[in-house]
């Protein structure tokens, strides 16, 4: 029989899409409010190899990654993705989202995303 244990906690990461560079600042803000101060915010980069968000979000799109300071329980990363999809509404125009938050966990031995596409 398996022995239930506690996960340690894990860095919080983002990859995070971009179509309106104007509310980079007030995202970083957001994300900040919930989740703790960031350890890592990488340079802007060009997301233009799809066109699978174009219709939704507009272009160009620019991709970041942000790591955050306070590690997390893994068992906490569904929770944060309904965080991170309030905040992804919240920079919505039109019921079209602006940003696209895919919020997940590192560590040594492993690295999940959470996404809502099957």
């Amino acid at each position: 029989m398996a022995v239930h244990e506690l996960f340690s906690r894990e860095k919080l990461v983002a990859g995070i899409l971009i179509s309106r560079l104007e509310y980079r600042e007030d995202l970083l803000t957001a994300l900040e409010a919930e989740f703790g101060p960031p350890d890592y915010i990488s340079e802007l980069l060009d997301f233009s190899f799809t066109r699978y968000y174009d219709k939704e979000m507009g272009s160009p799109i620019m991709r970041f990654f942000v790591s955050f300071k306070q590690l997390v329980e893994p068992n906490r990363l569904a929770a944060i993705k309904l965080i991170t999809g309030k905040i992804e509404r919240s920079f919505g125009e039109k019921e079209k989202r602006k940003v696209n938050l895919d919020p997940g966990i590192l560590s040594l031995r492993r690295f999940i995303l959470a996404s809502t596409k099957e």
